[in-house]
């Protein structure tokens, strides 16, 4: 998916999270960084098509894309967005497989395999630890068949284990997408951008 921004800002009431914002994603693997509170997940949800700028222009696909239908390229995973804990694991990857297939028709049974929940599969999400929750969240948008990959944070609450796995699954299907990672400069997230890293702390007043 190809995005162009052109002199994006958003505030909330009357402070302004960043403004003048103008630059273009394409194919390939963006950083987006920044202090606590530049924005970095505000700009993600902007990206989603779930929260409007309020000045400036954005346009997907060379405006063949309308923002309203962008979510049907798009996956995301963040900390701000809960899944439902009174599903199991089981029903939570059924159910997603139903609104956005899996890349390489990978089936729910070789989701849940791949991140180590086999056992726990028939438990509430409530019952999982916060670990077990992010792994879930991260293959559920890594692993969708989609365009546009959003990752807010995406190494919070894995370990040295895991971390090193979100990069291997990341890095295997990373091909023909545009992925953005919203990150406070950690190594580990940052560590596979290849088409650089946006500060947002250049956008403030």
């Amino acid at each position: 998916m190809n995005i162009s921004l052109e002199n994006i800002g958003k505030k909330y009431g009357e402070n302004w999270i960043f403004r003048g914002m103008t630059t273009d994603f394409s194919e390939g693997i963006y950083g987006v960084t920044g202090f606590n509170g530049s924005g970095k997940s505000t700009l993600i949800q902007i990206l989603s098509g779930f929260v409007t700028p309020s000045e400036g222009e954005i346009e997907f696909n060379g405006g063949k894309t309308n923002v309203e239908d962008v979510y049907k390229s798009c996956s995301i995973s963040a900390p701000y967005l809960e899944l439902p804990p009174e599903f199991t694991v089981l029903e939570t990857v059924q159910i997603q497989s139903q609104f956005k297939p899996f890349r390489q028709n990978m089936r729910a049974k070789e989701l849940i395999e791949e991140i180590a929940l086999t056992s726990p599969a028939t438990k509430t999400l409530s019952q999982l630890s916060s670990g077990m929750i992010q792994r879930l969240k991260l293959a559920l948008a890594i692993f969708a068949d989609s365009s546009l990959l959003l990752l807010d944070e995406p190494t919070s609450n894995l370990d040295a284990k895991w971390i090193n796995w979100f990069q291997t699954a990341l890095s295997a299907n990373s091909s023909k997408r545009t992925i953005i990672i919203g990150s406070n400069d950690q190594t580990a997230e940052l560590s596979l951008v290849n088409k650089g890293a946006l500060d947002l702390s250049a956008f403030h007043l």
